[in-house]
């Protein structure tokens, strides 16, 4: 499958919390690293899943794979992004929306 594993019992924004606890430096403050989340959420137009009192596991598939990119690589400091066919499975208005996430973070970023 090319679903993106993920915990479905936690809302969109304590999983990229969570990364963003992982992955980030961790000599940054918290108040730093939320800085850099909600700086990736807008950037991403994640604003209202991340905000949203949901489950993971009431996410469409769409939402669970914009979650999931941002999650798992954005919040990386690495300079090079790679994905492997990030809009699999996707329908033709999802992929739209993560490759526009995609695109406005490159920008928020150079």
């Amino acid at each position: 499958t090319q679903d993106p594993v993920l915990p479905l019992w936690l809302k969109p924004r304590e999983f990229i919390e969570y990364a963003a606890a992982m992955q980030l430096s961790s000599g940054l403050s918290q108040s730093a690293r939320r800085r850099v989340v909600n700086r990736i959420v807008t950037a991403t137009g994640l604003g209202e899943i991340y905000a949203s009192s949901r489950t993971m596991a009431c996410l469409s598939g769409g939402e669970k794979k914009r979650v999931s990119v941002v999650a798992d690589a954005m919040l990386s400091t690495a300079s090079v992004l790679l994905l492997d066919e990030p809009t699999s499975g996707l329908s033709s208005l999802d992929s739209k929306k993560l490759i526009q996430s995609l695109r406005s973070l490159s920008r928020s970023s150079s």
